[in-house]
């Protein structure tokens, strides 16, 4: 019986053998290596992007030394009707994505500016969309999924690999949503609108949990703190308000300084942001030419102008990773950029003709995104 169940297996190798061929460990890394050189022929990888084998993503360059940007790295055009709303970096730095006024929500190359078409939908030119314009954006920790925010007070959830909308609160605000942010647990969505309340969206009811209110105009930016026990807002009321995030009480409010020589008293704040290294303190950029940086109790640790007395109030603020500098998009279409450890102005730039909008940072590269009405999408590089 053994005899026989032995010959049975040793003909099956024998056929089997005619049908499998074997190679050298070597061509498996000589395909994987023709995989990305037709990436990178592509545009889909970016010549000189380590790939992650594991991951099986693009492995992300960091900065070492912290710079100001000083030169034009790429730009991403729009059609002639439409314009980026707001744009943001993925966290893991592999995606910029962009919010327009058309509705459409369109990710991108962070380093070339060409679109992204490893994601097969906007390969096939689908993309995610609203039916209005797009206000505001915000990723999970991981990357993986984004929040977008619209004129008609829509909020949705998407899957980024593939496009899906996971959830949409249709009636998320009675205006237009203006900022967003995802809970540390990726579980619940912050919001905040032109109907001056601020509110909390369940990912898994689909419900509104919170709701925020005291503001009397615009909520223009919402944040968590670092362990996220409270919620920091900002408003055009020219205050800063922080909030328990379980009680929805204020803990506290504060104004930053007014602005003397001038210039109007008591202007709208439209962007917060924690330091990077030190959360208990945050970056202020009110609608005049100075920025601040304050800690929770409403105490100014640095003032920083850029001492033009009119036409260059700010209109946007983005932060580098460390917190060694911040920037300033003025109304005249000009980057300021600041030192933070000197508290001055190091460096300026005419970064757009006209109609500036907003700017963002790279997590870990010395890369700035700016946009305006007209005109590209800029990418700066030190």
């Amino acid at each position: 019986m053994k005899a026989c169940f032995d010959k049975r297996r040793a003909a099956l190798a024998n056929a089997l053998s005619t049908e499998v061929v074997m190679v050298p460990p070597s061509r498996l890394m000589s395909i994987v290596g023709q995989a990305v050189k037709w990436q990178q022929s592509q545009g889909l990888l970016p010549p000189g992007t380590a790939y992650d084998l594991f991951r099986g993503t693009a492995a992300s360059q960091r900065d070492e030394v912290e710079a100001y940007p000083s030169s034009l790295a790429a730009k991403v055009t729009f059609g002639a009707k439409t314009h980026p709303e707001v744009a943001i970096f993925s966290p893991d730095g592999t995606m910029l994505v962009s919010g327009s006024s058309d509705g459409f929500i369109e990710v991108w190359e962070p380093v070339t500016g060409k679109l992204k078409k490893d994601l097969t939908y906007q390969a096939d030119e689908l993309f995610m969309m609203h039916d209005e314009a797009v206000l505001a954006l915000a990723f999970n920790r991981e990357s993986s999924v984004l929040v977008s925010g619209s004129l008609d007070g829509k909020i949705k959830v998407w899957r980024i690999s593939s496009g899906q909308c996971l959830r949409r609160f249709d009636h998320a605000h009675a205006q237009g949503v203006t900022c967003v942010a995802l809970s540390r647990d990726g579980t619940q969505v912050l919001s905040g609108s032109y109907d001056g309340s601020i509110r909390v969206h369940g990912l898994k009811s689909g419900k509104m949990l919170k709701e925020f209110r005291g503001h009397t105009s615009y909520v223009q930016d919402v944040c968590y703190n670092a362990d996220g026990s409270q919620v920091i807002s900002c408003s055009s009321d020219a205050t800063v308000r922080i909030w328990d995030a379980k009680t929805c009480e204020q803990l506290h409010g504060f104004r930053p300084p007014a602005a003397g020589g001038g210039e109007k008293e008591d202007p709208g704040i439209h962007s917060i942001q924690l330091h990077p290294l030190h959360p208990e303190q945050i970056f202020v950029s009110n609608q005049s030419s100075s920025l601040y940086l304050m800690n929770m109790s409403g105490q100014v640790i640095k003032a920083m102008q850029s001492g033009k007395r009119e036409g260059g109030d700010f209109r946007a603020m983005a932060v580098s990773p460390r917190g060694e500098w911040v920037y300033a998009l003025g109304e005249d279409s000009v980057l300021y950029c600041f030192s933070t450890a000197a508290g001055k102005l190091e460096h300026i730039m005419q970064v757009h003709e006209k109609e500036a909008i907003g700017v963002a940072h790279h997590p870990h590269r010395n890369l700035l995104a700016t946009y305006a009405q007209e005109g590209p999408l800029f990418l700066w590089k030190a």
